[in-house]
């Protein structure tokens, strides 16, 4: 969409209220053309968010945060990251808005969803180290079996 990259130029050159109209009409635009619940439509109210952010529009950007975290909870795909940041944000904007008790109890699931992220990601590692080092342990010969390769492919 070429909205949300004029959006992002805006946002990214400190131009808040035009970044905040380029939003909002690409917004209205994926709303219309794929629903509420779209993962587009979703990143589209984190943006719009973070533009009324940069003009202290508080209760604006809360609103927005708090229908994009719902969206996110209710994707089927996974999202953990950008739901983990959503909460984040939305833990700002609730803190300004002396709603502490909201806020921390969103940094606490945040957290945990960080935590587990940072776990899911280093299992990942091990695995792949692990899948490496299989491969290099192998039968002792890869020289020979990337030669074999090469020598296929000239065969071709």
């Amino acid at each position: 969409m070429d909205l949300m990259r004029e959006g992002l130029g805006f946002l990214q050159t400190g131009n808040y209220m035009m970044a905040e109209e380029s939003y909002a009409s690409a917004l209205e635009i994926a709303q219309t053309a794929f629903g509420d619940d779209h993962p587009t439509t979703t990143s589209l109210l984190g943006y719009l968010a973070r533009s009324c952010l940069a003009q202290k529009k508080i209760d604006l950007a809360a609103t927005m945060l708090e229908r994009q975290l719902c969206t996110l909870r209710a994707l089927k795909i996974a999202r953990p990251a950008e739901q983990a940041t959503t909460m984040m944000e939305l833990a700002d904007c609730l803190r300004q808005l002396d709603r502490g008790d909201e806020a921390d109890k969103l940094v606490r699931e945040s957290g945990a969803m960080m935590a587990q992220i940072e776990h899911d990601l280093k299992a990942k590692h091990d695995d792949d180290e692990h899948a490496r080092a299989g491969l290099l342990e192998g039968d002792g010969d890869s020289d020979s079996a990337e030669e074999e390769a090469d020598e296929d492919c000239k065969g071709d």
